[in-house]
């Protein structure tokens, strides 16, 4: 979440972490929502006590197994959560706030349960139930989940989550802000 508010930035492809933050840091980020886990499984462990909770009380989620089972899967599956753990630690090193989100919980906590409809249909309804869909207009889903993301960050700011571990999910009930 942007200072003042705004959740969104025009799209920037960054491929290093650190690059990351120093851009949240020149535009000074309040809190940054990563959707990514922001840690592993306990060793020996096949998912997160706060992945199994909300799974029970939110929406399905896929699980994080420990980092031994991350770096050693023969196709790679797991990079994308080893360079979010690289990204956290290039935030926390920038003195930049961050949660782990999952847009898929955002998403349902602010628009209801999937049901049978599909991905893409269901977020874009979802933001325009929410007003929001002007901000993005045509997007791909890893827009949506961004604006999920800064959607995480504004409940975050205002108080307004409940957390399973680490995971922020805004509290049922809550909309955004309109400004």
């Amino acid at each position: 979440m942007l200072e003042g508010g705004s959740l969104l930035h025009p799209p920037s492809n960054i491929s290093a972490s650190d690059g990351v933050a120093d851009l949240l840091t020149g535009l000074r980020v309040a809190v940054a929502a990563v959707d990514a886990p922001c840690g592993p499984a306990c060793p020996g462990e096949s998912s997160r006590e706060g992945e199994r909770e909300l799974r029970k009380k939110v929406c399905g989620i896929r699980y994080t197994p420990d980092l031994d089972a991350m770096r050693s899967h023969p196709r790679d599956f797991y990079g994308w959560i080893l360079n979010g753990l690289d990204l956290y630690a290039a935030l926390d090193g920038a003195g930049i706030t961050c949660v782990e989100c999952f847009p898929t919980a955002t998403f349902t906590r602010v628009a209801g349960p999937r049901r049978t409809r599909s991905r893409a249909r269901w977020t874009t309804e979802a933001l325009e139930e929410l007003g929001l869909s002007g901000l993005i207009g045509r997007s791909n889903q890893d827009e949506r989940d961004a604006l999920a993301a800064g959607l995480t960050a504004q409940a975050y700011l205002a108080d307004e989550v409940e957390t399973f571990c680490d995971i922020v999910v805004p509290r049922e009930g809550w909309r955004p802000n309109a400004d």
